[in-house]
C-alpha cells in the first residue's frame, strides 16, 4: 500500500468524523431493531460501508477505505453512547476489508463506481447470509431469513452508492483535488 499523504489522512479522518457520529447516534437503535424486528437488522449495516465509499469515491487510493472506517472505529469505541466499546475495531474492520477486496482483486487497476457497487452487491449477499442464518434461518423462519439477506444487500449497495454520490459533490466543490 502506498504511503497516503497527510491531506489524505486529514480529510478521511473529517469524513470519519461526521460518519462516526451518525454511527453514534443510531447505535442505540441496534438494539432495538434486534429486541423487535430482527429480519431488519441488515437495514442498519449499510450505514457502516457509507464512510469508506465516500474516501473510495473521493480518492481512489488503495487503503482509504480501511483508514476511513477505523477513524471512525476510534470516535465510535470512545462514545459513551455505544456499548461495545473497543470491540467495534473487528467489525469495522472487516467493512472496510470488505470495500477494498474489488479493489484488490483488479490489483487496484479500476477503482470505478462499478467496481465498488459490484463489491457491494457481493458483501451485502455475504453479510445478509450470516444475519439471516444467526437471526432468522436458524429458527426456521425461511421467509424472515430471506428478507434479511435482501434487506441487507439493499442497504450496503445503496449506502455505497450514497458515498459515492457524496463524494461527487465533494469533488465539484474542490475537496479532494489536487493541489498542484
Amino acid at each position: 500500500m502506498p504511503r497516503l499523504s497527510t491531506r489524505v489522512l486529514l480529510s478521511c479522518a473529517a469524513i470519519s468524523i461526521v460518519t462516526g457520529v451518525l454511527f453514534v447516534l443510531t447505535g442505540a437503535l441496534h438494539a432495538v431493531v434486534i429486541a423487535t424486528v430482527p429480519w431488519l437488522y441488515g437495514a442498519l449495516i449499510g450505514l457502516y460501508f457509507l464512510p469508506g465509499a465516500i474516501a473510495q469515491g473521493l480518492f481512489r487510493l488503495p487503503g482509504v477505505a480501511v483508514v476511513t472506517i477505523l477513524f471512525a472505529a476510534v470516535l465510535t469505541a470512545l462514545s459513551p453512547v455505544m456499548s461495545l466499546g473497543w470491540a467495534v475495531f473487528g467489525p469495522m474492520a472487516l467493512i472496510g476489508v470488505l470495500q477494498e477486496l474489488p479493489y484488490a482483486v483488479f490489483a487496484y487497476r479500476r477503482r470505478t463506481r462499478r467496481v465498488a457497487l459490484i463489491g457491494a452487491t457481493a458483501s451485502g449477499l455475504l453479510l445478509g447470509g450470516v444475519f439471516a442464518y444467526i437471526f432468522e434461518f436458524s429458527h426456521g423462519q425461511i421467509v424472515l431469513a430471506a428478507l434479511q439477506l435482501v434487506a441487507t444487500t439493499v442497504s450496503v449497495v445503496l449506502f455505497s452508492w450514497l458515498g459515492w454520490f457524496i463524494a461527487d459533490r465533494l469533488r465539484a466543490a474542490g475537496v479532494g483535488a489536487s493541489g498542484r
